[in-house]
């Protein structure tokens, strides 16, 4: 079926809608049939290059985060989340199960594009006005491809939204171009399917009020406790499934201590050293990480482990995340450190600790924006205007 809506991409059976879903609707956008159609045309309608799109798409979404993550942390951070990411890839790779790299099913074609879209809201809170296309193109491509990611997509959006304007680095004209724009021109397409066709909007979120009991907050934050533990599924851990169905079993509720004890660890250290780009990367992870509790827990039915596997890129930047906060803390001199070392000095070096922030860099340390009492920042990238 998906060969064959992509088949039918610019012609007069051209699909307004998503993927087929086994509960009787489709998804809500058509917007990985039109991606895969260009391709497709190009190669003669030759059913490989579904594959070789997907895995272009997976490359790109890798690319693309290691730019993000270039522009806000430099090496460290860059390495940390080819780290992370890489360990995703690797999980999937050994998971026969999926063939997920190359494979254009919508919950496979989906997963590291999670990844881009987390750091590109990073990004656009930090005033790269670029990125914030990047969120809304890469929102709409999970949000129509699955409708699972329509939560997080729409906490990703708002956080964007909120972060950038509430710190001034968007301008109104700026959000409505690069933003409201290019959301318009992606969506018309099932408005009009709701408005002249199939009315498939409507049919989905009539498709939400089941007789089906959904999951519940217990069960989606065990869920999240196997998805986060160290060494969980994203890092090539065991995902069993629950005896005699096809739904995941969760970790019980205690093991979700330490990842969040070591999270909030390192963004309280973070914070306290103002290292403030650490701290916002952190927020937003965690803000994807709520919404994603959220969201499983309102999954009716057994919890398959296609439903789930967004969660990979999500651990993954939840554990990038809090190293990157420990290690631009721990590249960062506390003020009590400075006075000492000055105070051990002649008069002379008193004019030099005035100079200095009362957290200062060490030198050689990467990345970041840690800052000192006076407001000085470090070595971050600055926004554009900024």
């Amino acid at each position: 079926m998906l060969e064959m809506a992509t088949a039918d991409t610019g012609s007069a059976n051209t699909r307004l809608v998503g993927p087929y879903s086994r509960l009787g609707w489709s998804h809500p956008g058509p917007a990985l049939f039109w991606l895969l159609a260009a391709p497709y045309r190009l190669s003669g309608a030759a059913s490989w290059s579904l594959l070789s799109t997907a895995a272009l798409v997976n490359l790109a979404s890798l690319v693309g985060a290691m730019v993000f993550a270039w522009r806000r942390g430099g090496l460290v951070l860059t390495a940390l989340v080819a780290l992370g990411l890489g360990s995703v890839v690797a999980s999937s790779v050994v998971d026969v199960d999926s063939g997920m790299l190359a494979d254009p099913w919508n919950p496979w074609i989906t997963v590291l594009p999670t990844a881009l879209l987390i750091l590109a809201v990073v990004s656009v809170w930090l005033g790269d006005r670029a990125a914030l296309v990047v969120t809304v193109v890469v929102g709409s491509f999970l949000a129509q491809s699955h409708v699972g990611y329509g939560p997080l997509v729409a906490a990703m959006w708002a956080t964007a939204v909120v972060g950038a304007w509430r710190h001034g680095v968007m301008t109104r004209r700026w959000l409505l171009v690069g933003g409201l724009l290019p959301l318009v021109v992606l969506w018309l397409p099932p408005v009009i399917d709701q408005l002249f066709g199939t009315g498939n909007l409507w049919a989905l979120v009539g498709g939400f009020g089941g007789q089906d009991r959904p999951l519940g907050l217990g069960g989606a934050l065990e869920i999240a406790a196997r998805q986060l533990d160290w060494g969980g599924p994203w890092m090539g851990g065991v995902e069993p499934n629950v005896m005699g169905t096809g739904s995941i079993e969760g970790l019980p509720l205690a093991s979700l201590v330490m990842p969040v004890l070591v999270f909030a660890g390192a963004a309280a250290l973070a914070t306290w050293r103002r290292c403030h780009d650490a701290v916002r990367l952190q927020a937003v992870v965690a803000i994807a990480a709520v919404t994603g509790v959220v969201a499983v827990s309102r999954i009716t039915g057994d919890t398959f482990d296609y439903l789930l596997r967004w969660w990979w890129p999500v651990a993954a930047l939840w554990w990038v995340s809090a190293a990157w906060s420990l290690w631009q803390a721990a590249m960062t001199v506390p003020a009590t450190a400075t006075a000492t070392a000055t105070s051990d000095g002649d008069q002379t070096n008193a004019g030099d600790q005035q100079a200095h922030p009362a957290h200062t860099r060490i030198a050689g340390g990467a990345g970041g924006d840690c800052v000192g009492g006076d407001g000085a920042a470090g070595r971050g990238f600055s926004p554009p205007g900024g």
